[in-house]
Parts: C-alpha cells; sequence; structure tokens
C-alpha cells in the first residue's frame, strides 16, 4: 500500500481529540506571525515556509472532521431525546387506554406515594401492564416473597402523569373488588 494511502487510512481513524490537536497545531503552525515562530528556532519558521500547503490542508480536513463529528454528535443527542419522546407518548397514550381494573392497580402506587409495590407475579393484570411498559419487571433474582408476590416499579413517566392527572384514577376498580 503506498504511503500516502496509509497516512490517509491512519488520519481516517482519528478520533475527536487527536483531529482537534491537529487542527489547532496547523492553525497556529500558518497564523502565527513569523516573529513568534522564530523563538522555537529558526528551522520551524522554514518548516512552515515549505509546508505551508500541507499545513493548510490538514487544518482545513481537521476542521471538516470536527464539524462533521459536531453534527453525528447533535444527531446522535437528537436521536435519543426523540426515542425518549416518542417513549413518553406512548406511555402516556396507553395510560388513558386501560381497564377500570388496571386503573384500580395503578391507583394503589399513587394512594401509597410510592413507586414499588408488591404483587402476585403471575397476575394477568400485573403482567399486562408490564407488557404496556407501566409497570417495570422485577429483576429477574429468584427471590419470591412467601406469600408469592415480587415487587413491580410504576414507571417514572407514569407515576409522574398520573400524579398530574388524578382524574385517569376516578374511575377504578380498587383491588379488593377485584376478584
Amino acid at each position: 500500500m503506498p504511503d500516502w494511502l496509509l497516512w490517509i487510512q491512519n488520519f481516517l481513524s482519528l478520533n475527536t481529540r487527536k483531529a482537534l490537536t491537529l487542527a489547532i497545531a496547523a492553525y497556529l503552525l500558518v497564523f502565527l506571525p513569523a516573529s513568534f515562530l522564530s523563538v522555537f528556532g529558526a528551522g520551524v519558521v522554514g518548516l512552515r515556509e515549505q509546508y505551508r500547503t500541507w499545513l493548510v490542508g490538514v487544518a482545513l480536513v481537521s476542521s471538516a472532521w470536527l464539524v462533521a463529528a459536531g453534527i453525528i454528535s447533535a444527531g446522535e443527542f437528537g436521536q435519543v431525546r426523540l426515542q425518549q419522546w416518542r417513549r413518553v407518548g406512548r406511555i402516556e397514550r396507553r395510560l388513558h387506554q386501560l381497564t377500570r381494573v388496571e386503573r384500580g392497580y395503578l391507583k394503589e402506587y399513587i394512594d401509597a406515594n410510592t413507586r414499588t409495590l408488591s404483587f402476585d407475579f403471575t397476575d394477568g393484570v400485573v403482567i399486562s401492564l408490564v407488557r404496556k411498559g407501566i409497570l417495570l419487571r422485577p429483576s429477574p433474582s429468584p427471590y419470591i416473597r412467601e406469600d408469592g408476590t415480587k415487587d413491580f416499579d410504576i414507571s417514572r413517566t407514569a407515576y409522574d402523569y398520573l400524579r398530574k392527572h388524578p382524574e385517569l384514577l376516578a374511575k377504578a376498580v380498587p383491588l379488593d373488588d377485584d376478584l
């Protein structure tokens, strides 16, 4: 493989920190006055004059690399935020579509002012709420209480939304009546 191709390959494998270092060094060598560079020796000024075109090229390509890295980072951040926004919207829509019995289970969390309650891990309503993303699946530990219950957390999104909109739980069936 030719040397120049290896150089391009190595350059493309740069991370952002190295690209920033290269850009700063190239810009300093190109734009600092000769009087300042002469402090480092006459060879640095001669080096700059001899390779000025290459230094400008490295500075421009490194800058382009940094701009591209910034755009990619912003895009990834935006994608994460969009996914969070969609997840929150999905949970809020599902909270409006719950049955009266499911609302009764969630009312227990709001009434107890807690995000963790214990339910029978084979309860169909609990399993349904877990599948909808409203309740969070308990840890995979084999620990089950003597009464056959496990702790289930309500998602922060669902908990906060139900606290802001108590009217959703107004027609909930109390758990005592659910048999």
